[in-house]
């Protein structure tokens, strides 16, 4: 809904076009002088979600979760563990040795190294008087950095 003007040669000059165009062009000139900081930068790829410019040379890296330091070079050593052992429960023990996964490691941004998937699995179980029962367990199956920047409770799987 701008102001229109024909001229006699059959162009049409819409005003409010003209004044997009100059905002835009300068939009870009401020884009590139933002982007000066990030232009040689040493973030490490792997670690880095994003790089802020600060300034005209300086920038910042932002770091995914589990990485830190300056460049993001600081990988989280969170991993799952395995063992092998009986699971033992009230004088009662797992019929089978049961592969048993716990999330062990760091974070280096203050985040926990928790279980991101876990699946239920059904043990049997028999006791020292001959009964049996099924038990169903969590099973980790992946681990990684929470969400969470403290570790409140450290549940073992």
């Amino acid at each position: 809904a701008g102001c229109f003007q024909r001229y006699l040669d059959g162009t049409i000059n819409d005003a409010d076009q003209s004044d997009k165009k100059s905002l835009l062009k300068k939009r870009n000139k401020d884009r590139k002088k933002r982007q000066r900081g990030c232009k040689k930068n040493r973030c490490r790829a792997t670690g880095t979600r994003k790089c802020s410019p600060r300034g005209r040379s300086d920038y910042k890296c932002k770091c995914r979760r589990g990485y830190a330091g300056r460049y993001c070079e600081r990988a989280p050593t969170c991993r799952k563990k395995k063992s092998r052992s009986y699971l033992e429960e009230n004088g009662c023990r797992s019929r089978k040795l049961i592969t048993q996964k716990l999330c062990k490691g760091d974070c280096h941004d203050g985040t926990c190294c928790k279980p991101k998937k876990v699946k239920k699995r059904r043990i049997g179980m028999i006791c020292q008087d001959g009964t049996r029962y099924v038990k169903s367990v969590s099973i980790v199956k992946k681990c990684s950095c929470a969400k969470e920047p403290t570790c409140k409770n450290t549940k073992k799987y």
